[in-house]
Formats: C-alpha cells, structure tokens, sequence
C-alpha cells in the first residue's frame, strides 16, 4: 500500500471497463446521519447515462434497498451490506443470513446499552449486519471500537471500520468478493475492472480490482491505500464521469 498524491485516473472506456462505486462519499456526500445521505440531480443523471453505454455496479455497505432509495433505483446491479446482499439486475437476487442470531444478539445487547447511556453511539440496524457510528460523539470512538470487537470476536464474526464507524458483520463478506462475483455475470464479465471508493470498506475491492487487470480510484484525502489514483472529491469523480460520457450524447 502507499500513500497517494492527487493522481488523477485514466479516462473511463465504457465500452471496455467495468465500474463499481462505492455510494456514501464516492457518488453522494457523507451527511451528519446515514438517513440524511441524498444523491444529487447532476449524478443521477451521469449514473443514468453510464449505466445505458456500460457496466456499472455499486458496492454498498448499506442494504440493497437503502441504496436504491438514494439512487432512485437507476443502477441495477447493487451489492449491498459489503456483499451480504447482491443483485446482479432487476429480477436477480442473492441474502445470506450467515449468523443471522448472533447479530440479533449483539444488536439489543447494543440498543440496550445506548438507550441506558452506556455507550454514546447511533445503533443501525441493517438485518444480516449492524453498524455502530459515532460521528456525533469522537470522543467516544476508542470504547466503541472495543465494545464492538468483544462482542463480534465473541459472537464469531469480525468487524469492518470506516468513517466514524465500525460494523459487525459476517466473516467472509467484503466488497473484494462482491466484485470478483459481479466480474462473472454478464454485462461485467470480460471487462476491465475499476473500483472506485473513498474508505477504508474500500480497500478490498481496490486489490480485487487490481488482481485483476483493472485498477482502482481512492477518493477524498491522500493516505495508505492499495488504490493506484486518487480523486479528490464527490465533484471530482462527477467531473471524471462527465468526461467519459462526452461525444456519447
């Protein structure tokens, strides 16, 4: 891994790349509450036109039909709860309920204790994973990253950090997987992969990506990452679509 510099990405090739986006803080900016998270009119209207000239998929951290809130369902092919859920189109769909119970378990054991005031985090529950943020309470974030890591090694499952948060999740459940199934469906299948993403959940699609030919796009500040570009912002990857989809309208 190394620490990039701003090293702006090839153009996009549609017609021979497969893209997958990660969606809070690569295609919508990050908001005070996940709920608050809205995609706006000029990005809509890239995704629309990317999805209709190639291949695009999103991988998620939220749940499949959180995710088609916020896109106002124009990307079919969605890998929710890091690939816990999958949807390779309209009709196609994949839920793993690995640990279903453990994860009902920790999650009142955590409802519990925030509503007693014994930890100072937002509690989302998202069915086959729950994740605990604490953007609103930093100081908060040493406790609640060990609370968390007790009770998944406890429970068998293992946690994944991002942006003032931390999830409990299943083993074996990472963007790196969802995208290596996509590259076997069609329209992704052949294609050269690119992976785009802004946080730490990213990181295994970035080496899945690159292990296969393609490459991989960090967006927001430069630090440690196996991605090979950077961008800066939500405006510059909008900035980087738009120049793919140029002399296609």
């Amino acid at each position: 891994m190394s620490g990039l510099k701003r090293i702006t990405p090839p153009r996009i090739e549609l017609a021979r790349d497969a893209l997958f986006f990660d969606l809070d803080g690569t295609l919508a900016e990050i908001a005070d509450t996940p709920e608050a998270v809205r995609l706006d009119a000029r990005m809509r209207s890239l995704l629309v036109d990317i999805v209709r000239a190639g291949a695009c998929a999103v991988l998620t951290g939220r749940a499949v039909a959180e995710a088609d809130r916020i896109l106002e369902g124009v990307v079919p092919a969605i890998a929710g709860l890091h690939g816990l859920e999958s949807r390779m189109a309209p009709s196609t769909w994949l839920r793993q309920e690995a640990r279903a119970d453990a994860v009902r378990i920790i999650a009142a054991r955590f409802e519990r204790e925030i509503a007693t005031g014994q930890l100072d985090a937002r509690l989302e529950d998202k069915g086959a994973s729950i994740a605990l943020h604490y953007r609103h309470a930093p100081h908060a974030e040493t406790r609640i990253r060990e609370a968390a890591e007790r009770a998944a090694r406890a429970a068998g499952l293992k946690t994944l950090s991002g942006k003032c948060v931390i999830e409990i999740i299943p083993h074996g459940a990472d963007k790196g997987h969802a995208l290596r199934a996509f590259m076997h469906a069609a329209p992704f299948v052949g294609r050269r992969p690119v992976a785009v993403g802004d946080d730490v959940t990213d990181e295994s699609a970035f080496e899945a990506a690159n292990a296969l030919g393609g490459y991989s796009v960090l967006v927001g500040p430069a630090r440690r990452s196996a991605a090979q570009f950077r961008l800066g912002s939500v405006g510059d990857v909008r900035v980087w679509l738009t120049k793919a989809l140029e002399g296609t309208r």
